[in-house]
């Protein structure tokens, strides 16, 4: 299984990221209109990472991958950058990659990559 590139850092982020925890919910609607709603297969976690100032080498391999993951089709592993836990099961949760280029070596964009359920 492939893994996320790391920058020159050596990171795979860079301050300041989001993490954020998301259920699983399964949903029962019945035929008088009332909901039943259930936790299911535990916690979810989901990365936001507006990445700035790439050089083009680090840009260069976070768009081959990216290719190379056939956008969100693909699975990888992704290393927490505030816990050094490695989630072996991740894709992006993004159908593209916008970037914006400010001067030469200055590049920004942002990846948002999820966890998903086993």
């Amino acid at each position: 299984m492939a893994n996320f590139p790391l920058l020159n850092s050596g990171s795979a982020a860079q301050y300041p990221f989001r993490r954020s925890i998301k259920r699983n919910v399964m949903r029962i609607s019945f035929v008088d209109g009332t909901e039943q709603r259930s936790a299911t297969s535990g916690e979810l976690h989901e990365w936001t990472l507006p990445l700035v100032l790439l050089q083009e080498q680090e840009l260069s391999n976070l768009l081959a991958f990216f290719e190379q993951q056939e956008g969100e089709a693909g699975t990888y592993s992704f290393t927490d950058p505030a816990t050094g836990i490695q989630y072996p099961n991740c894709s992006f949760a993004i159908s593209n990659v916008d970037v914006t280029v400010s001067a030469p070596g200055q590049a920004s964009t942002l990846l948002i990559i999820r966890e998903n359920p086993a």
